[in-house]
This record gives C-alpha cells, structure tokens and sequence, in this order.
C-alpha cells in the first residue's frame, strides 16, 4: 500500500521564543484511510481475522495434532505474538501523560491508534474523537506514533502471513478429515 511507502522516517519540535515548532512530513490523507481501513482487520483483536485470532487458531491446532514439531510450532508462533507486542512497545518514542482531575492518564500506543482509527478516522463524534482532537494539540508525536506502529506491525504481520500459508499450500499439514475436503 501506498501509505507505507509514506510513513515519515522522523519527525522534530523545537522550543521557539514563542511556543513549540513541530515538523513531521505527513503521508497522504487517502493512502492512510486506505491502510486503516485494511489493516484494522489485522490489527484489532476483537475482528474475526486478526493477528491474534490467527496466530491462536494455529496454536490450537498445532496443539490439538501433536505431531513431532509441536512444540516448536507453537515456540514459533509465540515468537510472532511477542513481535507484535514489542513492535507495539518500540512504536512511542515519546511517554505521554495527561493530568486530569481524576488522576492522571497514561497514553499507550494502542490507545493513541485506537483514537485515531475509532474518533477520526472510521468514526467520529464519540468520546475517542475527544481524545483523538486532544492528542492532535500535541503534535507530532500522537501521529508519528500511529504511522510508526503501523509500519512496525506490517514488519510483524508479514512474515507471520507467509508461515501461515506456507501451512496453507502443505495439504499433509492440514486436518484432512474435514467432510468438505
């Protein structure tokens, strides 16, 4: 996709005499919807064909088979799962914190995507668009956090996709007994 051609390799503030600079290139408006809109179903782990609903279902049948490879199967995908998680991890370059009445508010990364993706971009006027329009007043490092999770994860979800078909296109690692072949 186009929009990980675009992801901005870096992005600065700077301490003016009048306030903070910021500067980040920004990828196209349309290719980052077009990414969203797929990667979503990658992503989060409450859509049916996620990454981790597909790397559990392997687990599950590696483990339900137990053949020979078993357990090296399941360390394997594992090491997928802990990719995802670390990519994650790596994706903030920048802690932030609000303070609120209440307390304060620590803002992960999924946090920050999940505002993006579900208060800007795939919907609007819910309490994540809130969060969304307050993150933005600290720009850049909101966005660049989403764009560089993004990036990350397709590192992560790309060879994890080829081990999956690679089981795929191997008819004697599949469960044969099914009655519609």
């Amino acid at each position: 996709m186009q929009f990980f051609k675009e992801v901005p390799a870096m992005a600065t503030q700077r301490m003016k005499p009048d306030g903070w600079e910021s500067e980040m290139d920004e990828p196209d408006d349309e290719s980052l919807r077009a990414a969203i809109t797929q990667f979503r179903h990658i992503y989060a782990h409450n859509e049916p064909h996620s990454f981790q609903k597909a790397m559990n279902l392997l687990k599950r049948s590696a483990h339900e088979h137990d053949g020979p490879e078993r357990d090296a199967v399941i360390k394997l995908l594992d090491s997928h799962l802990r990719a995802e998680k670390e990519a994650i991890r790596k994706a903030a370059v920048m802690g932030i914190v609000f303070e609120r009445p209440t307390g304060s508010e620590k803002i992960d990364t999924r946090t920050i995507i999940d505002a993006y993706f579900h208060g800007h971009y795939l919907h609007s006027g819910n309490e994540k668009s809130a969060l969304a329009r307050e993150l933005d007043r600290h720009q850049p490092w909101p966005r660049y956090t989403m764009y560089r999770a993004m990036l990350l994860l397709l590192n992560v979800y790309w060879p994890a996709a080829n081990a999956a078909q690679r089981v795929l296109d191997a008819s004697e690692l599949l469960d044969t007994d099914d009655a519609d072949g």
